[in-house]
């Protein structure tokens, strides 16, 4: 899967996430913004990804890579930190899908979808 979400960079976080659940390789360019939101983005990414064993490579903070189509998920729960960032909680909503994940930060996501524990766990 080859995305430019250079109009959309917002989305990358849901995308990658979804990415790692298909297992495909994945390349997402335009991303130059990410680094500059309310955390790193891009590097939270590349940590988050490695957390469940994704291998990941940021190319000079504009573009993301990584082959999950290896990726099993374990039955060991992992530790995740959201960093206080709406997005990265829910890409680690979206690998709780498959990978057991307990997280602190459950207050994040009240910027943008400040009801989004509620409607997820409905």
């Amino acid at each position: 899967m080859v995305l430019d979400l250079r109009d959309c960079p917002d989305l990358t976080q849901p995308i990658a996430a979804a990415g790692v659940l298909m297992r495909r390789p994945v390349e997402l360019t335009g991303l130059q913004t990410l680094n500059g939101k309310e955390i790193p983005r891009l590097d939270a990414l590349v940590q988050a990804l490695e957390n469940v064993g994704v291998r990941a490579q940021a190319e000079g903070a504009h573009s993301l890579t990584f082959d999950s189509s290896t990726w099993n998920p374990t039955e060991a729960v992992h530790a995740v930190d959201p960093q206080d960032d709406h997005r990265m909680a829910f890409f680690w909503a979206l690998i709780g899908l498959e990978q057991p994940v307990e997280w602190t930060g459950e207050t994040t996501v009240s910027k943008s979808y400040p009801h989004f524990w509620a409607d997820w766990n409905v």
